[in-house]
């Protein structure tokens, strides 16, 4: 993976962190990815949202270059939610985070615009971010 050194200059030619919304309905959770982001000097919390519903709004309006958002068990709802940002804010990466379970249902975000899915972002956190970035289909 190519470091966001790199990365800067394809961005808008100077260096700068790359901006996160984190969309997840448990505040636990939530919590999680902000100290994960907080805990990157690549990434910039840019927002958050605690639904789905209001996260395609979001990344319209705060123009974050990755939106990570939680596939719920309403998966046509998500969907709809990744599909929703890939056309309101088509700059915006969407990183989906679902269970180990629920690989099928990350496969089908990668088809509604998603550019990645992963079920260990715990594990593996801001590389995840990084590759969802740099237009990588992530499916871990």
């Amino acid at each position: 993976m190519r470091r966001l050194d790199a990365i800067d200059q394809e961005v808008a030619g100077g260096p700068r962190s790359l901006r996160v919304v984190l969309g997840d309905t448990d505040p636990v959770v939530r919590a999680g990815l902000r100290a994960l982001v907080a805990g990157a000097d690549d990434l910039e919390l840019a927002g958050e949202v605690p639904d789905l519903v209001s996260a395609p709004h979001r990344a319209r309006d705060l123009r974050p270059d990755v939106v990570v958002v939680e596939l719920t068990r309403g998966v046509a709802d998500s969907l709809a939610v990744v599909r929703s940002i890939a056309r309101g804010a088509p700059d915006a990466h969407v990183l989906v985070l679902a269970g180990e379970h629920e690989r099928e249902r990350l496969r089908r975000a990668i088809d509604a615009g998603a550019r990645g899915s992963t079920t260990a972002f715990v594990e593996r956190g801001i590389g995840d971010v990084l590759i969802a970035w740099e237009n990588e289909a992530l499916l871990a």
